[in-house]
């Protein structure tokens, strides 16, 4: 209602003020810019008519607007005193103009009235009023930097204004479509094992998801805990026909006809002779070579999708399920610039199993990145015994525990974390924070 009055009758583009302007509703989620024929969503709208407000032209209490319509074909705007167009380098003069014209206008009225004496006084006083409507007209503002959104009253930079409305006031769960949907990448073809981007925005980093629905057992898993959470709620309520996005980016997953690399042994060898790993890795990559290859999958396959120039992503296979894999797989990060390997068993500074067989690969594809650069990890595979020749550590955490860890896991929780029958005095009492 307040948009409507301030809104003149001299044209719709003129308005009274600085009133804030909000897009036109014409359906579900379809909007309009009131001064062009531009059509979107709010969020689109909202940000395009920020761009209307900083063309402006503001004068004597009047904003008028740049106008599209069909009274020219250039972009004009129309005067707020006799609504008549013009080009922008030449509204503020015409502007000015018509303001002098309507003070003398209004004086004449006012001296129909009056005596000889009174109207060359109030001559006057017209004569000095244009000179001072001039001079403030000269005035050039500052273009404001900062905006608020319409929605929130939120105060931020113009140019976050689309992407604020985007995340805050739009639909939480993307549709998923050709156009717009989570990169992705076959790992195992046989298992159903998948790489897909964690988020839409930012870092795309890899994590992996099954969809195995052939056979007699189905498997359509995500590896990040909401997902699990979100896919077992739903499960309970019946709802069977859940996916999260990553689950449905898949659809869109493109097909590849290279076949996977095989490591071999010389590169390994070498790598050993340039004393970046010891004898017990040696013996420990190639028996876990020998499990995928008995397993029929990839030891180790490049993520291509979130792999550039200054980080490379490897996906390793881990044959025992833990809370870091699982789904038996690993991803493990190198940072091309400060010569970093990061993987989620590991400290950043301790080799790892999964260090080793990505370090193993990408020093037989790509060995022009270790040329200039040594190893900056620990290999701390020669405290491991000969019985583990997989480089598995007694301290790893099985994901869900077994055997020896899972009934330790039961008599701590009944050792240390049973409530008692009969509460103690001291838990019972109030005390004073």
């Amino acid at each position: 209602m307040a948009e409507q009055q301030a809104e003149t009758a001299i044209h719709p583009t003129v308005y009274k003020g600085d009133a804030l302007i909000t897009p036109l509703c014409e359906g579900a989620n379809k909007y309009k810019c009131k001064f062009c024929s531009k059509v979107g969503d709010y969020g689109h709208i909202a940000a395009h008519l920020q761009t209307h407000r900083r063309t402006a032209v503001k004068h004597g209490g009047f904003t008028m607007y740049r106008c599209n319509g069909v009274c020219c074909k250039s972009p004009h705007f129309h005067c707020c005193y006799c609504g008549e167009f013009r080009t922008q380098p030449t509204i503020r003069n015409h502007v000015q103009k018509c303001a002098v014209a309507a003070c003398s206008v209004g004086s004449l009225r006012q001296t129909a009235t009056v005596s000889s004496a009174a109207s060359q006084i109030a001559t006057a006083s017209v004569a000095s009023t244009p000179l001072q409507a001039i001079s403030r007209s000269k005035v050039v503002q500052s273009r404001a930097k900062r905006t608020t959104c319409p929605l929130c009253k939120t105060e931020l930079y113009m140019k976050n204004l689309k992407t604020h409305v985007d995340r805050r006031h739009s639909s939480s769960v993307p549709d998923i479509t050709s156009n717009r949907h989570l990169p992705s990448q076959c790992l195992d073809l046989k298992k159903g094992i998948f790489a897909v981007g964690r988020t839409f925005s930012g870092l795309r980093n890899p994590i992996h998801v099954q969809k195995f629905t052939w056979g007699n057992s189905h498997q359509v898993v995500c590896e990040l805990e909401n997902c699990k959470q979100a896919s077992d709620f739903s499960r309970r309520s019946n709802l069977l026909g859940f996916e999260c996005i990553h689950v449905r980016s898949l659809i869109y997953c493109p097909t590849s006809s290279k076949p996977d690399v095989t490591l071999k042994e010389e590169v390994l060898s070498d790598m050993v002779e340039k004393k970046w790993i010891s004898d017990n890795t040696k013996r420990m990559c190639l028996v876990r070579k020998e499990k995928a290859e008995s397993g029929n999958s990839p030891l180790s396959k490049v993520v291509t999708f979130c792999s550039g120039a200054s980080r490379v992503y490897v996906s390793v296979l881990e044959t025992y399920t833990s809370y870091y894999s699982r789904l038996g797989r690993v991803s493990v990060c190198y940072d091309i610039k400060r010569n970093a390997w990061q993987c989620p068993c590991s400290k950043p500074n301790n080799s790892c199993a999964h260090k080793s067989i990505a370090k193993w690969h990408l020093n037989q594809t790509r060995p022009e990145l270790f040329l200039k650069v040594r190893s900056t990890d620990n290999d701390v595979f020669e405290t491991f015994v000969e019985s583990d020749p997989e480089g598995h550590s007694t301290e790893d955490i099985l994901y869900p525990p077994e055997r020896a860890a899972l009934t330790s896991l039961v008599l701590y929780w009944l050792d240390h974390k049973k409530l008692p029958a009969v509460p103690s005095t001291d838990a019972c009492s109030p005390q004073n924070y």
